[in-house]
């Protein structure tokens, strides 16, 4: 090894044992159920901040009157890959999930990096494949990586403390030895379009009854009893023409010529992308509202044969043509806001498609992003826009806030790529793609945005 070369390897050993040195220091309270049950108000320990899923923060330091001071606190640049991460932070430290199975940990006041797991493949396809979400509890944090492992990290130094094998990830497909069903609620019997409605669960008390609200691809807002399963109430935003709801049983009946026939065409909204889908709406204990981000699509196909053989499935061959929605005839994304019985409080559309879960907070804001690289922070009651900002590239994942010291902040994370639009819009320097990459090169070629600019953004008011 020549002079260079041991005074580089010297450099990288000394920054790496800072870093140590510098996670080991630090004080860190183990994450117990009480904590998860019932996160302190500047925590955010879930995926959607708590086991309700609302996807709200109870801090109102940044509100409606001040939102408009936003500044830049500080910024991360990421690893390339699909990124769509939803951050989770715990006693001052960030904990952002990476493409491909890694884990960086930040200080949630400066930025800077405390320590960096990245898990190595022999594929690069498997090191860039998206991460939405990991966990925190104890002195762990838990992590399933692509290759179908759960592995568990020591939250202090990111050190690996153990690596378990659950499937065979070329299988596609776990198999658990038991599980008590208490109830379960099928949405769409013999569904053949791929309107999935297996997003999130959000849960809420009103009118003396548990209540659990879904919303998936139909664009219709689903409630059931959470104790039972039994159907209490849906309500159509109206851009679907599949099906109909009987609105007192929940059972559904397709349309007239809406069942897909082998080689024949047939048009119909959403989409097989949806109106909506893993970008997660949040709820707002304030106007008792739902905040959805969607995209307004349609769709021409023509299905052909399934083939009947193992590892086969799903909708099979299909020649799509993409849309434009009657509703929208010029854009692609809209910001709703529903209240619990149904009611449209108000909309908000743009060009491209919403490309964010949505935020919402206790200073009465809505939060979200576009793929056209918009952060619109909303007035909650009326749809005002109170701060709006350019980004590098799409802002794509899931918007937190959280406090440290007494002082609130708003991370915002951007990427490009997954199972998003990130990848079914116009990225310079790529060519070709499936179905879904063409739905915004043929709706929106005037929009464009750069690839590789994965980071998180995070912002507070000035002089705190």
């Amino acid at each position: 090894m020549n002079i260079r070369k041991r005074a580089l390897a010297g450099a990288v050993a000394v920054t790496l044992g800072s870093l140590l040195l510098s996670a080991q220091t630090r004080e860190f309270q183990p994450v117990t159920d009480a904590m998860l049950q019932k996160p302190a108000a500047g925590e955010w320990l879930h995926w959607r901040g708590t086991q309700d899923a609302w996807g709200y923060s109870p801090l109102d330091q940044i509100n409606r009157g001040n939102v408009g001071q936003l500044q830049l606190a500080w910024s991360w640049a990421m690893p390339q890959g699909s990124a769509e991460p939803a951050p989770l932070v715990h006693d001052g430290v960030m904990y952002i999930p990476q493409p491909g199975g890694g884990v960086q940990a930040l200080d949630a006041v400066t930025g800077d990096l405390l320590w960096d797991y990245s898990r190595k493949y022999p594929s690069e396809n498997l090191a860039e494949r998206p991460m939405r979400s990991i966990g925190l509890y104890g002195d762990k944090v838990f992590v399933n990586t692509p290759d179908a492992h759960m592995v568990g990290l020591n939250a202090r130094t990111g050190a690996l403390v153990w690596d378990h094998m659950v499937a065979d990830h070329k299988l596609g497909y776990l198999d658990p030895d038991s599980g008590k069903i208490n109830w379960y609620h099928q949405f769409l019997p013999g569904e053949t379009q791929d309107m999935d409605e297996v997003f999130e669960s959000i849960l809420v008390d009103r009118g003396g009854r548990q209540s659990l609200f879904k919303m998936g691809k139909l664009g219709i807002l689903w409630e059931l009893d959470r104790k039972t399963g039994a159907y209490v109430a849906s309500h159509d935003l109206g851009y679907q023409n599949i099906l109909n709801v009987d609105a007192q049983t929940g059972k559904v009946t397709y349309r007239p010529g809406m069942i897909p026939e082998i080689g024949k065409a047939l048009t119909f909204c959403p989409s097989t992308a949806g109106f909506k889908d893993w970008r997660a709406m949040a709820f707002s204990p304030q106007t008792q509202a739902f905040y959805i981000p969607m995209a307004l699509t349609c769709e021409r196909a023509i299905f052909e044969e399934v083939p009947r053989a193992e590892g086969n499935g799903g909708t099979g061959p299909v020649d799509r043509t993409n849309l434009f929605h009657p509703a929208s005839p010029e854009g692609l994304g809209e910001f709703t806001a529903m209240d619990a019985n149904g009611k449209v409080l108000w909309r908000y559309r743009t060009r491209t498609p919403m490309n964010t879960a949505a935020l919402t907070t206790a200073g009465g804001l809505a939060i979200v992003g576009d793929w056209d690289r918009n952060l619109y922070v909303f007035d909650a009651a009326n749809g005002k826009i109170l701060y709006q900002t350019r980004m590098p590239t799409s802002v794509q994942g899931f918007p937190i806030s959280y406090a440290v010291r007494g002082k609130q902040y708003l991370a915002i994370p951007v990427g490009t790529g997954g199972g998003s639009w990130g990848t079914q819009v116009p990225v310079l320097g790529t060519g070709g793609g499936s179905w879904g990459t063409q739905v915004p090169v043929q709706l929106t070629p005037d929009k464009q945005r750069r690839d590789n600019a994965n980071a998180i953004y995070v912002f507070a008011l000035p002089g705190r």
